[in-house]
């Protein structure tokens, strides 16, 4: 809070404005809807906000609860129009004075379910708009939801909230945009962790690594950075698609790699999946690798083969003796 706030001059100023009707004011304005836009609404709830823990309990539950339960309502109408002239500085400081006016009404679970609510609400307008700033700020204040359910045991309060299909769309679909996908580590990694994401969800994210390679290396690097939620479906829906594919960047072998190790032991028919790609990326049999391509292919073949925790003996052996083969060949054709 700003300084000076506890001084006597402030409660003074605090008892003078509900001498002057002014609580009962807003508390009309509020109940009569004649709000003019978001910054007069906003406004009201910093006022309300910012002397929060002066309010004598008595006067929370006879005046204060009845307003804050209205202001909650009309925040969860604000149209994505009215929060283009809200900074995102000033949206912030809005959450904070609601939520410290809840912290008087409401328990911690209670007081975190309505701010969840509300700032879910204000974030699919934002992430709805044209502006690329404000799609930011919606990817930004789910983001910051799905970190703090993550890090709360057996919390899915966030997912009747989270209209995954509707918000895959906006980062992944037509109207994506590199810098919502750089954004969109905390909610993959909230979606894969509680297993909310269909195929139609997974179809869309990997059809986003098709527009050109630039969307493609981000695609990548998130699904890298959210690759130890990834459970064994949505590893073997992505390895099933590299089997599609018709052309190979350095990332891709890169990520098979990393999608290799996290499958699990009963997976190995899998496993041997992306291998086979990765041998024949080296053979050249999925188009002329580059050097650098052909050189990664190799690096990346030799550490999977080499590694007895995700290959057996069966599956090494039978590449092993595939590679003596071919130097026979070549020394045959030698000597």
């Amino acid at each position: 809070m700003r300084e000076g706030l506890y001084s006597g001059k402030y409660l003074e100023m605090i008892y003078k404005f509900g001498v002057e009707d002014g609580f009962n004011m807003i508390e009309k304005r509020v109940k009569e809807g004649n709000i003019v836009n978001a910054s007069e609404l906003f406004s009201y709830i910093e006022l309300l906000g910012m002397p929060f823990f002066y309010y004598h309990l008595s006067f929370v539950k006879s005046k204060i609860t009845l307003i804050v339960k209205d202001l909650i309502q009309l925040v969860q109408e604000v149209s994505e129009e009215q929060l283009r002239v809200i900074k995102r500085e000033k949206l912030d400081q809005v959450f904070f004075y609601l939520e410290a006016l809840l912290s008087r009404i409401y328990t911690l679970k209670g007081r975190n379910e309505i701010m969840m609510k509300v700032k879910m609400q204000i974030a699919l307008s934002l992430l709805n708009s044209e502006l690329l700033e404000r799609r930011i700020q919606g990817i930004r204040i789910i983001s910051e939801l799905c970190k703090i359910s993550r890090q709360i045991p057996r919390s899915n309060s966030l997912n009747n909230l989270l209209p995954a299909q509707k918000i895959v769309e906006e980062i992944f679909g037509k109207r994506s945009h590199i810098q919502l996908i750089q954004r969109s580590s905390e909610l993959l990694a909230y979606l894969m962790s509680n297993s909310n994401l269909t195929e139609t969800e997974l179809n869309v994210i990997w059809d986003c690594c098709g527009r050109d390679e630039q969307f493609k290396v981000e695609v990548y690097k998130v699904i890298t950075e959210v690759i130890e939620f990834l459970p064994g479906k949505v590893v073997g829906f992505i390895i099933e698609k590299y089997i599609r594919s018709k052309e190979y960047m350095d990332q891709d072998i890169v990520l098979l790699l990393e999608l290799s190790k996290r499958l699990s032991s009963v997976q190995l028919s899998l496993r041997a999946l992306a291998i086979e790609i990765i041998w024949k990326v080296i053979l050249g049999k999925l188009g002329a690798p580059t050097k650098k391509i052909y050189d990664r292919a190799v690096e990346v073949f030799s550490l999977l083969i080499a590694s007895p925790k995700l290959f057996n003996e069966n599956i090494m052996g039978d590449y092993f003796a595939k590679i003596l083969n071919m130097i026979e060949t070549v020394f045959s054709y030698y000597y």
